[in-house]
């Protein structure tokens, strides 16, 4: 599917009128941009059913507008029709190419000549999606970046999208039934990651791996768009929706703040994994009860990695 983002930002805004232009051969379909400069998506059905129980709506990321008359610029001609128009108000690179993703597959979804009815039921399933952007984020930035990191290079990348929990009460960030996975991603320039001792013990109990990675930011770094981009690009339309969906899910209230690059060979080139047998435990029966949410941090650099052939069959996080 290709990515019309590029398309958008090279369209120069209007103070007065709406810029779009159009998607295909599609006279249905538009994408552009508004006189304040955020990025649009106009959808005119077939059908001018006033009968759905519609309602406009205006959120804080998205508007969505229904049977609405507007003038817009189509190829240095202004034009006039009635259209719903989703309206994106965030200008970050991220969120704005999840938005277009959304889009192309909402049009692939519903074809080229929708109905109302068609229009209406997928545009709600999208306002509830983006509700995600006013949610608590589940994830810091360094923690996402690390997870996203760890599907980019996992051989069969759809199982472990489907495996990537993201309940913040789940020990493991992944889990496929044969093995569990927790991510540790560091800044520092050694091994050393925190854990809670309930994390270890749930981890002992289980077949468990740890997954060590050392980055660092740096401008020629990828930051969370670039990883989104190098696992969509493969995916159909349903994993790009669940790819997209959890990492909304994950960015939460916090998505415009997740801006940085980290250096993402050099975290390749030295990512390291460890059975769950390597992580130190304190005894618990060592610990007054009135004593809770006990975390440590944990110096890995001379621990025993674990022998990744060995298992990479059985393993589908490893790359």
């Amino acid at each position: 599917m290709f990515n019309y983002l590029n398309d958008i930002l090279s369209l120069k805004s209007d103070p007065e009128y709406y810029t779009v232009f159009n998607i295909g051969k599609s006279s249905s379909f538009y994408f552009g941009r508004d006189p304040s400069d955020n990025i649009i998506f106009l959808i005119k059905p077939l059908d001018n059913d006033s009968n759905n129980n519609t309602n406009s709506s205006k959120g804080k990321y998205l508007d969505i507008s229904y049977d609405l008359e507007c003038e817009f610029m189509l190829e240095d001609c202004l034009k006039r029709g009635t259209f719903t128009m989703l309206t994106l108000k965030t200008r970050s690179k991220l969120m704005r190419s999840i938005f277009v993703r959304f889009c192309e597959d909402l049009i692939e979804l519903i074809g080229e000549k929708p109905s109302s009815q068609q229009v209406n039921k997928v545009v709600k399933g999208m306002r509830e999606i983006f509700i995600n952007f006013i949610r608590p984020s589940t994830k810091s930035e360094i923690g996402l970046w690390g997870e996203l990191l760890v599907i980019s290079i996992a051989e069969n990348k759809q199982n472990a999208i489907d495996s990537w929990h993201l309940n913040p009460s789940d020990t493991f960030d992944f889990n496929d039934g044969n093995y569990r996975l927790e991510v540790k991603t560091t800044i520092q320039n050694q091994r050393i990651h925190t854990f809670s001792l309930n994390q270890v013990l749930k981890s002992l109990e289980s077949n468990s791996l740890i997954c060590s990675i050392i980055t660092s930011k740096i401008e020629l770094g990828k930051d969370l768009y670039d990883l989104t981009e190098m696992i969509s690009e493969n995916l159909n339309q349903e994993y790009r929706k669940k790819l997209n969906e959890k990492i909304l899910t994950s960015a939460g209230d916090k998505f415009e703040q997740f801006k940085n690059r980290f250096d993402y060979t050099n975290a390749c080139r030295n990512i390291a994994f460890y059975f769950a047998d390597e992580i130190p435990k304190i005894d618990p029966k060592s610990i007054d009860p009135r004593i809770m949410n006990v975390k440590y941090s944990v110096n890995l650099e001379n621990s025993k990695k674990a022998d990744i052939q060995l298992i990479k069959n059985s393993c589908i996080y490893l790359p």
